[in-house]
């Protein structure tokens, strides 16, 4: 069971055997000394047959003359009952020996019934944790989910886990569950796993365990601004970021691979990788919002400008921020961030420190406002203190509830020619118009608020 559990989530003891690997490490272990092993289908006899779990799947057994092919799947039954099943099997042959690596396993003993409440619990690796998450997490709309702090010494580095009862086949919680897998990749750079889960009936004679490979970054040093001595942080993350990403829709796969780049930048060491995959941020978010592209503004900076108007940022307070924090040399973050970008997409060296924090913390501001993200968060650009996610990115927010449209609304300056809408320039804001002013025609559309630059004709 749970260690120091006072409440009703015990999990059954499934009296799994602890043994060691072939280099010496602590691992659970399925085997059978003599067996059936189907491979691809396929019964052989074969001789003992051993799979060791820790960070890794690994399987070997006697040789039996299997049929050659690029990829396995293999399943037996151990010694102690469970049915294993190991799938995308690449094995090695060797004179007396077959052995391989898995990339999941499954293992089930028992049956599970229609009518059974199960139980459900998803293993939380290496994230640091506390009795506060636990208390504080709650998502609405998934009320059963629950986050519980516990360890269980059976399986490996275990921090806790979220768990579930549910009745019938309920796919609600599965699936809320691969959605918080993206979230908590975002939250520990990766480092943190989400492999184990095991499901069990309320009689306790029903198991189902599944394991999938550990995180290969779980051993990484990472600059990571969410962990830490937060208390109760990693819950105030999830309910304030879960129903933001939710409303994502249709864009919930894009945000995720900019989870994936945000996830590297936190563990990458070198600056002129950390530069360009910040740069790769950017498009993707460029690529989150359509946008009408007209004048002869670079379009990378007509959609940045798109993608702050989106989350309601003030680019001007942006750029106060920091050049106050001595990070800007040109004429403003957008241009630029728009210089630094062409110069990592076209392979010169742009590696520097004041660089990366510009880039690192604008990306990073960009997404706490898109998720709404309301926990603490540690900036190199602001120091070492510890502050409020949501009080940060507020001071980027534009005056006002409402949305603001670009170039300050300008319904009571627009004047109608032919049938047409048109701004004049000269109440333009400065930043808003192109160098060569004079052959540049505003043009106003009513429907969408918004204002068309375009070239006159010669």
């Amino acid at each position: 069971m749970f260690l120091n559990n006072d409440n009703d989530y015990n999990l059954p003891n499934m009296n799994l055997k602890n043994g060691y690997d072939k280099f010496g490490n602590n691992c659970i272990v399925f085997e059978n000394k003599t067996g059936e092993l189907k491979i691809n289908n396929i019964a052989y006899s074969a001789q003992n047959i051993a799979v060791y779990i820790n960070d890794e799947i690994y399987i070997e057994f006697e040789d039996c003359n299997i049929e050659k092919n690029t990829e396995y799947e293999i399943s037996f039954i151990s010694e102690d009952g469970w049915l294993i099943d190991l799938n995308s099997l690449k094995l090695n042959m060797t004179p007396n020996y077959v052995n391989g690596y898995a990339s999941n396993i499954s293992c089930k003993k028992g049956r599970f019934k229609r009518n059974k409440v199960n139980r459900t619990f998803y293993f939380i690796e290496n994230l640091e944790l506390n009795n506060i998450d636990e208390k504080n997490f709650k998502i609405n709309d998934l009320d059963k989910l629950k986050l519980i702090v516990r360890t269980y010494p059976s399986i490996f580095a275990i921090d806790g886990c979220f768990y579930f009862e549910e009745k019938y086949c309920n796919k609600k919680y599965e699936n809320a569950i691969e959605r918080l897998k993206h979230l908590v990749s975002y939250y520990s750079a990766d480092l943190a796993s989400m492999r184990i889960s095991c499901k069990c009936c309320d009689e306790n004679d029903s198991f189902e365990l599944n394991f999938k490979p550990i995180s290969k970054y779980n051993h990484f040093n990472c600059r990571i601004p969410f962990i830490g001595e937060y208390h109760g942080n990693f819950a105030y993350f999830i309910k304030s970021s879960y129903q933001n990403y939710l409303k994502l829709g249709n864009k919930i796969d894009n945000v995720n691979y900019i989870i994936d780049y945000l996830s590297y930048l936190h563990r990458e060491k070198y600056g002129d990788v950390e530069i360009a995959i910040s740069c790769m941020v950017l498009e993707m978010f460029n690529n989150l919002y359509e946008t009408e592209i007209r004048g002869n503004v670079p379009v990378f900076i007509q959609k940045l400008n798109h993608v702050l108007d989106e989350l309601k940022l003030d680019d001007k307070k942006l750029d106060s921020f920091f050049r106050e924090k001595n990070l800007l040399c040109n004429d403003g973050i957008i241009s630029e961030i728009y210089a630094i970008r062409n110069k990592a997409f076209h392979g010169k060296s742009v590696s520097n420190i004041k660089i990366f924090y510009l880039l690192s913390s604008f990306v990073t501001i960009l997404f706490l406002r898109l998720l709404e993200i309301d926990c603490c968060i540690q900036l190199p650009v602001c120091g070492s203190e510890n502050i409020n996610t949501k009080d940060f990115v507020a001071q980027f927010l534009k005056e006002g509830d409402s949305k603001n449209e670009p170039h300050n609304n300008p319904k009571n300056n627009v004047v109608e020619f032919d049938g047409k809408y048109y701004f004049p320039l000269c109440d333009l804001e400065s930043e808003d118009i192109n160098e060569n002013d004079e052959y540049v025609l505003v043009e106003y559309n009513k429907k969408s608020n918004t204002l068309l630059f375009r070239q006159l004709d010669e």
